[in-house]
């Protein structure tokens, strides 16, 4: 019996399901609708070589219990309730978690990328659950840990150019998850020849980068970048620099470089968080120790038409949320300041490091927001405004790039406006849309706050947002299997293209709507890059 096979048997049984990998044969556990297996080594432990490219993981005799998720990379990170599973981690940080219905064959995969930039986070967070994807949507859901901030992205090119260190190994690390279940996951019932890869935030720049990357193509099919399309990355020299500022934090000169693989991990990530600082929301994505543009791993940045020749066959979908910036502008104690257009410049300067070139076109798109949105306040316009400039602004040109090379699958395009309680109002949070995809509507305390579903339930008393998450789910799962997302409730979804500019709303009501954001936001978008990947 093949190790499918097994899986079914077990499921049916109700013991143990066990699976044969290339490694050694895993055992899970099964919930009655999927079979799970949790924390699945797919490389070795990273401490003994640190900054190198990631080695398949070592063979086992006895079958592993894979029934607890493995550690994130190593992180002083407490991040809200969903997000996080508060361990600090480890630098033995290469597992992947696989959810599969029961009796799956040949279903689609969808491999997901978690967020937290490229600093923190966990494929193991709670809200990345993936049963319930995986039953609602009959794919195979896989979610990935790989290593991140100065352990994932100091680049030593410059300064060790004849060493085994690998420039952006924690993107490599996503290549090798992906060489693992393009070997692998046909005996969890997936598809090998049928992968989606998604992210959100810095899930969506990985995305981004890996459909840059020649080592990844053809290692997935389709793609969906939500909430954090990268367009730049960094350079070598700004790179080489950000790893002398770590040495000097060390109290190490240039040439002490090669001690850096040897330095107590606790010691280095402190050094790391001194460096970094408080970063910027603008090119969050393409800070300090981020993927580089090395010239061999990644040698184009994603926007680069290079790169959209190199994915050209990957089907893809970007989109981004209606108020991105909400809870980022709340910690930056502007989500309730006073309004005005003079406020407004103040709080855009502050937020999104606008520099006096770019206040006038920025003055423009106050004007051009408030013909197109007359009804809003200029609180909540304020912060529309900000995210579409932070975040949508990049997703948009994103999709414009991808859809207008000569090559190119289809391209989809969304915004997601249905708005989620927060700080006692509602929101189209940077993330809300991930409690659609994953089937998570009910989860509380998602952004630091308690009694959420009664909040939700107050003001949707109909359930609308059960509706809106199917139609969620089966666009997602749709578009892994067909490359063409479809709405269950039958909307149809058509491709983005320069013409149309087909964007799909999901809300209050789900509608394509042609050139959502107008011609003349357009082309102001063009003139400032402000956004999270620029």
């Amino acid at each position: 019996m093949d190790s499918t096979g097994t899986t079914r048997a077990a499921s049916a049984a109700g013991t143990t399901p066990m699976v044969g990998t290339t490694g050694g044969q895993v055992s899970g556990y099964t919930t009655g609708r999927v079979n799970v297996f949790k924390g699945v080594p797919y490389g070795r432990d990273t401490a003994a070589s640190r900054f190198e490219g990631a080695v398949p993981a070592a063979a086992w005799d006895a079958p592993l219990v894979a029934q607890a998720v493995g550690d994130p990379c190593y992180q002083k990170n407490r991040d809200w309730k969903g997000w996080t599973d508060n361990r600090d981690g480890s630098e033995n940080c290469l597992f992947l978690n696989v959810w599969s219905p029961n009796d799956a064959k040949g279903k689609p995969v969808m491999v997901f990328f978690h967020g937290g930039g490229y600093r923190y986070g966990t494929g193991g967070a709670p809200l990345y659950d993936g049963e319930r994807l995986a039953v609602r949507g009959d794919v195979v859901v896989v979610t990935v840990n790989h290593r991140l901030h100065v352990l994932g992205f100091t680049f030593l090119g410059d300064l060790l150019p004849d060493s085994d260190y690998a420039p952006n190994p924690g993107l490599l690390d996503l290549v090798a998850a992906l060489h693992w279940v393009r070997l692998n996951i046909s005996a969890f019932g997936g598809d090998p020849q049928n992968v989606t890869i998604f992210g959100e935030s810095g899930g969506g720049g990985k995305v981004s980068c890996l459909m840059a990357m020649p080592s990844a193509k053809g290692l997935f099919h389709r793609a969906i970048v939500q909430s954090g399309a990268q367009r730049k990355l960094r350079s070598r020299e700004q790179a080489t620099k950000d790893t002398v500022a770590l040495l000097e934090a060390l109290d190490l000169g240039h040439k002490d470089a090669g001690k850096l693989a040897d330095i107590p991990v606790d010691m280095l990530y402190t050094a790391y968080r001194k460096v970094v600082g408080n970063l910027s929301v603008r090119g969050a994505l393409s800070g300090p120790f981020s993927p580089v543009l090395d010239g061999e791993v990644l040698p184009w940045h994603p926007s680069d038409p290079q790169a959209f020749d190199n994915c050209s066959v990957v089907t893809k979908m970007y989109g981004a949320n209606a108020h991105e910036s909400a809870y980022y502008l709340d910690f930056a104690g502007l989500l309730s300041h006073p309004v005005t257009d003079e406020d407004m410049l103040r709080d855009a300067v502050s937020y999104l490091n606008l520099d006096p070139s770019e206040l006038a076109d920025f003055s423009l798109l106050i004007s051009d927001y408030k013909t197109r949105l007359p009804d809003i306040g200029l609180d909540r316009l304020k912060v529309g405004l900000l995210s579409d400039l932070w975040m949508a602004s990049d997703t948009l040109k994103q999709s414009l790039a991808a859809a207008s090379q000569a090559s190119s699958a289809p391209v989809y395009h969304y915004v997601f406006a249905w708005e989620e309680p927060y700080q006692g109002d509602f929101w189209s949070l940077h993330g809300a849309e991930l409690l659609f995809t994953f089937d998570n509507v009910d989860a509380d305390e998602m952004w630091g706050e308690s009694g959420a579903p009664a909040a939700r339930a107050n003001r949707d008393p109909s359930g609308y947002r059960y509706l809106l998450r199917d139609n969620v789910v089966s666009a997602w799962a749709s578009f892994a299997k067909t490359g063409q997302p479809s709405l269950k409730d039958g909307t149809a979804w058509p491709a983005f293209d320069p013409k149309t500019l087909n964007t799909m709303v999901l809300g209050e009501g789900c509608e394509v709507q042609q050139d959502y954001f107008g011609n003349a936001t357009r082309r102001i978008f063009d003139r400032i890059e402000a956004g999270v990947g620029s």
